[in-house]
């Protein structure tokens, strides 16, 4: 009960924020589902490169949590679509927490996080070592960026998409 009336006060903006993060499950793997993955690379970017004349794309992974699936997009463009090197790429993820948009900006995971999902070339090529942790390379990370998004809320000026992944 106490809780529950120090967030309808609003008195602590913070502890709202706290709440939520507490209950989000934040739930994601590296090329999680690959068949999304699959028709990206197959069927969808090579569609949207024949149709679009400024050789730029924009793709979204919307409730993003620490990132591994717009990284991932990130590796699988990079190693498997060389026909879009030379193409301005940007690739934009957003979640609700604060506390995952921090860890997706910073490219740092656990070697228990770079085992579920990622191809064993993938962190050799793309990642370096950090003690216990692997960091995204540089140039992957230059290549994301990444908001604070709550659906239910009034939502911040974004880019136009061409691909959105929720």
């Amino acid at each position: 009960r106490d809780l529950a009336s120090k967030l309808r006060m609003n008195a602590n903006p913070s502890l709202g924020e706290d709440v939520v993060d507490a209950m989000t499950t934040n739930e994601t793997s590296w090329f999680r589902d690959i068949h999304p993955f699959e028709s990206l690379r197959t069927t969808i970017l090579p569609e949207l490169m024949a149709a679009k004349h400024n050789r730029s794309l924009t793709i979204c992974s919307a409730a993003s949590s620490t990132g591994q699936e717009l990284y991932s997009l990130a590796m699988m463009i990079d190693l498997q679509m060389p026909e879009l090197h030379g193409w301005d790429v940007r690739l934009h993820g957003t979640d609700l927490s604060r506390e995952v948009i921090a860890q997706a900006k910073a490219g740092r995971y656990s070697a228990l996080e770079v085992n579920r999902g990622l191809p064993a070339q993938y962190p050799a090529r793309y990642m370096v070592r950090d003690g216990a942790h692997y960091v995204v390379s540089e140039n992957l990370r230059r290549k994301a960026s990444w908001d604070r998004l709550n659906f239910v809320a009034p939502w911040p000026p974004l880019p136009r998409f061409d691909v959105v992944l929720c």
